[in-house]
This record gives structure tokens, C-alpha cells and sequence, in this order.
């Protein structure tokens, strides 16, 4: 792909359950476009650099949303820099979380509304080229999470009951905005799924969407 075919670069989002595999796809599916001449950037999500110290706070999530929206009102016009342009969760998955709170009662129905309607706002909802939905089972995230760790004390999000209410929140959110995100890819990493098995599901959905967006 030539940028010069474009007036922007492809944006590709990655959500999804916490522990699926995002960083670890994200990481190989940069590696093959870098070496088959694409040049490639990856917004890294923000959350870990949140001023918000409550993550269950709905200002937490506005905050790394709107980070991870400015960082692809950026990227967006300077398509000499980059083809490719890889989201570490985006806007697909700030309404996830919003449904999420919503669910927990951790954020009334009005503010969840405003919310949503300023992040689909079209301009920059259109952004987002494709989106893949990494999902795997509150057990396979908490076993990836505590294998390496000493301590086994769930914390506020990882624990068994959240992690579930979030995959029905992932759930919920392609149900009712997927005609906004027309593209999306669920991709399981639960089970015996080997991560390079994973990884060339997602070039092979990736390289057939940015074809046939180019064709």
C-alpha cells in the first residue's frame, strides 16, 4: 500500500477481554507489515499514565479515551508518515467500558448517552478502518495474569465476576454499534489457540480488508 493512495493512514483497533493477547498480536502483526514494506505506528493505550487513580471512576475511562482520540486525530493527517496505524484499544472500546460502568451501576444512563454520542461522532468514528475483538474466558485471563506473580489476591477489575461482565459488555457493544464499526473481527485466544495461530488469523483478515478498501 502506498500512502499516497490515501488521503489518511488505515486504522487498525484492537479491543477486547484483558489478558487476550492484544500487545502480543499487536506486537507480531507491526513486525510483518514493517517487513513487507508498510510502514506502521501503534498507539499504545493510555491507562497505565492515568492522573485518574479510581479505574472504576467513569472519569478514568473518559480520559484514556479521549487521549487515545487525540493521538488519532494526529495520526490521521500525516499520512507521509505512516500506511498503517494500529490502536491499543480505541474508541470500539471506550463504549465497551462505558457499557461496562453502566452495568455496575458505576454510571447513570444520561451521561452514558452523552458519552457515546461524542464518541461516535462520525469524523473521527470513520477512522476506524477495521477492529478485531480479542476474547478469552475470566479463567484464561486470570491464569495468564497470576502465573508469573506471587500473589493470587484478585484485584478490582481482575477478578472472575468482572472480567465476565466485561465480555458480555464487548458483547452488547457489537450488537448495538456494529453497523458503526462495520468491520469487526472476533478472535479467540482461549484454549489451546497457539499465539501464532492467532497472529496470522489477524494479518490474513488485516491484509484482505486493506486490499479490499484499496481495490
Amino acid at each position: 500500500m502506498r500512502s499516497s493512495r490515501r488521503e489518511r493512514p488505515f486504522f487498525i483497533e484492537f479491543s477486547g477481554t484483558p489478558k487476550a493477547g492484544k500487545t502480543t498480536i499487536i506486537n507480531s502483526l507491526r513486525l510483518f507489515l514493517n517487513r513487507n514494506g508498510y510502514r506502521v505506528s501503534v498507539l499504545v493505550e493510555r491507562a497505565s499514565t492515568a492522573p485518574i487513580v479510581n479505574k472504576l471512576h467513569v472519569h478514568f475511562n473518559v480520559w484514556t479515551a479521549c487521549q487515545t482520540l487525540c493521538q488519532m486525530l494526529d495520526s490521521a493527517q500525516w499520512p507521509e508518515r505512516n500506511d498503517i496505524v494500529i490502536l491499543d484499544r480505541g474508541l470500539f472500546d471506550a463504549l465497551a467500558w462505558m457499557d461496562w460502568m453502566y452495568h455496575r451501576d458505576e454510571l447513570d444512563e444520561e451521561t452514558m448517552n452523552k458519552i457515546i454520542g461524542f464518541v461516535t461522532i462520525d469524523s473521527w468514528r470513520n477512522l476506524v478502518d477495521m477492529t478485531f475483538v480479542m476474547l478469552t474466558t475470566p479463567e484464561e485471563s486470570l491464569h495468564r495474569e497470576y502465573k508469573d506473580q506471587v500473589t493470587k489476591k484478585p484485584g478490582r477489575i481482575m477478578n472472575a465476576e468482572a472480567i465476565d461482565r466485561f465480555n458480555q459488555s464487548l458483547e452488547r457493544t457489537r450488537e448495538k454499534f456494529g453497523k458503526l464499526f462495520p468491520r469487526i473481527t472476533e478472535v479467540s485466544t482461549s484454549g489451546k489457540v497457539e499465539p501464532d495461530e492467532t497472529g496470522r488469523q489477524v494479518v490474513k483478515a488485516s491484509l484482505d480488508t486493506i486490499r479490499t478498501m484499496l481495490t
